[in-house]
């Protein structure tokens, strides 16, 4: 009998693509695998599945009673998405309820120390980070993702034009001030932090309308965060024009990967543009370092933004590339780079696996397990019938992934992986 691991990620578009290829290895090895998303996605196949082994995002009082509640013994495996939070906020909420794992897959030897440092229950590993696998085979990368050409022709880009891609990251801005509150008293946010942001939003938008009456040969495509409200962005930037495109879908790599610029504010995918030899700058680099304990990939990064001026030269001209070769000893001790960080995840999930016993029960929980699968069915009508603009249940737009498609995607890894 074939053990089963189910592969969880929050968004549609950051994750899954890596966990697709973990699970096309683990097939490889004779694993059964499931991708899913957070929420009612998972309930769903918590159900249907019974997994031996539940690979998460990360781990909340929530999360650990929901799966517990179903099943006490089978292994929580953290991702934990947000990991470079351990070095710089480790005592975050988020950090603690790391705890409550059975395991915690490291990206890399910084992180796997500070893990040890703090917990002694859940067994630390060091896998390495598997999201940025792809940018070491291209022949991987051109599975996943789409080329130049594909966007061009499905977002109505002049390919002849430089590219400047813009991943705004401000998530915050569009919560709830009670949920803003809830962030600061609990520890996940601190005022400064979001003072900053507001403060670094409203300047980006000044620059943003007075670039829009400027004369320039590039196009700034606008991608934002996928908790962020799109529209409202658009408004706030003076709404676009043929120089200026917001674009709603889709992950970040292929983003990255094509366009000639990158500029975002503290966002951690500012290492796949190093990783890609993409140009890259930070919108107010140097404040960030000055006012907050920031981020390590914020302090490894080399170009700021603290002006329009600065912002329109990089627009226009581009600014000192970046190379992997260049950051090569951040990225090998934070995130053990060397393409094969999905592979690692995948053995260490088999081993894991191949401890639990075959048979399994999992209990339900009557109530709130029928709520969950109402909401689940009614994801899969809004994302089939294109209603996700109505948004009643709270998620980003096309946040919700059919087993059908993430079978196609795993199946296509395979038989790239196969070969």
């Amino acid at each position: 009998m074939k053990k089963r691991i189910l592969i969880v990620e929050q968004h549609v578009r950051r994750g899954v693509d890596a966990n697709a290829l973990i699970a096309a290895y683990l097939e490889e090895m004779g694993v059964k695998t499931r991708l899913s998303l957070t929420g009612s996605q998972l309930c769903r196949n918590l159900i249907d599945f019974e997994p031996h082994v539940v690979y998460y995002p990360w781990v909340t009082p929530y999360v650990y009673r929901f799966l517990r509640e179903r099943q006490p013994t089978v292994p929580i495996v953290n991702s934990f998405q947000e990991q470079n939070t351990v070095l710089h906020q480790p005592d975050a909420p988020m950090v603690k309820w790391a705890g409550k794992s059975d395991y915690i897959f490291a990206w890399g030897d910084a992180h796997k120390r500070k893990f040890e440092d703090l917990f002694e229950r859940p067994t630390t590993i060091k896998t390495g980070n598997p999201r940025f696998d792809a940018y070491f085979d291209e022949s991987i990368y051109e599975i996943l993702y789409p080329s130049r050409t594909d966007l061009s022709v499905q977002y109505g880009l002049p390919p002849e034009k430089d590219w400047v891609l813009i991943a705004l990251d401000f998530p915050l801005l569009f919560q709830p001030r009670a949920r803003l509150d809830e962030l600061i008293e609990r520890g996940d946010l601190a005022e400064k932090q979001l003072e900053l942001a507001q403060s670094t939003y409203k300047v980006l938008c000044n620059w943003i309308t007075r670039l829009a009456s400027d004369r320039h040969d590039s196009v700034l495509i606008i991608r934002p965060h996928p908790g962020s409200d799109l529209e409202q962005i658009r408004d706030d930037f003076g709404g676009g024009n043929n120089s200026i495109r917001f674009i709603k879908g889709g992950g970040l790599p292929p983003w990255i990967v094509t366009a000639d610029r990158y500029v975002t504010r503290a966002s951690t995918s500012v290492v796949e543009s190093w990783l890609s030899d993409t140009p890259s700058a930070l919108i107010r680099r140097d404040e960030h370092v000055k006012e907050l304990d920031a981020r390590p990939h914020v302090t490894e990064a080399r170009t700021s933004l603290n002006s329009y001026s600065e912002f329109l030269d990089f627009v226009v001209n581009g600014g000192v590339d970046e190379s992997r070769n260049e950051h090569y000893e951040f990225l090998e001790s934070l995130h053990c780079l060397n393409g094969c960080s999905a592979r690692r995840t995948a053995q260490k999930l088999n081993q894991i696996a191949s401890k639990q016993k075959e048979k399994l029960e999992y209990s339900r929980v009557l109530s709130e397990d029928t709520l969950e699968i109402i909401k689940f069915h009614a994801k899969k009508v809004i994302n089939k019938y294109g209603l996700n603009g109505i948004n009643p249940l709270g998620r980003p737009n096309k946040e919700f992934m059919s087993i059908k498609e993430s079978r196609r995607r795993v199946n296509s890894l395979i038989n790239k992986i196969g070969n």
